[in-house]
């Protein structure tokens, strides 16, 4: 509200500025971030900021938390045609680091915290449980269940002009091979 005084308005904020200027400015009553930088923003803000909802712990309905999950890996037709090797390989390597941040939890935490330019705190307090074991790629049922809750969002607002057949859509052989090559079980 721009009838605060300096001692009443939001300070700080880094990545949200933006919006705490809004806040402050009094266009906006409330406003929405996600992932670890929501953590960093409490941390920083103090009691200056009310966290409203949480959609983490708010609901166990996964399909109200699919705006950035699953995470889809693709390649173009022409990738997978002229070079299936690299995109197996590729998915090789993100085995590999899932199975090592599964095998290593501290020590990916580190490293998201730092990727992410937050603490490990931050990270530990954002994400579910046990994050780093859902870091395999696949094809589950539940994974397939949220990419069509995905896509049915962006038909229904326009962002696709029509539907996708998905199961077609989602080659699975490449994954199969990565995982084979790895020596680990498909984990659909």
């Amino acid at each position: 509200n721009p009838n605060l005084s300096s001692d009443q308005k939001v300070t700080g904020g880094g990545l949200f500025q933006y919006e705490i200027d809004a806040l402050n400015r009094g266009e906006v009553d409330a406003i929405w971030a996600k992932g670890c930088q929501t953590r960093q923003l409490e941390r920083e803000m103090g009691d200056q900021l009310r966290l409203i909802s949480d959609l983490r712990r708010d609901t166990d309905n996964m399909e109200l938390r699919v705006n950035a999950n699953p995470r889809i890996i693709t390649v173009s037709g022409n990738m997978a045609r002229e070079n299936p090797d690299a995109v197996v390989r590729y998915l090789q390597v993100l085995i590999r680091a899932a199975r090592w941040s599964s095998e290593h939890p501290a020590e990916a935490a580190e490293v998201f915290a730092t990727e992410l330019g937050v603490t490990v705190e931050d990270i530990n307090g954002s994400f579910v449980d046990n994050y780093q074991d859902k870091l395999w790629p696949n094809l589950s049922s539940d994974t397939m269940h949220l990419l069509s809750t995905q896509q049915d969002f962006m038909l229904k607002y326009g962002y696709l002009p029509s539907p996708v057949d998905l199961q077609i859509w989602c080659d699975d052989s490449f994954l199969r091979q990565a995982y084979e090559r790895e020596n680990l079980p498909w984990a659909a």
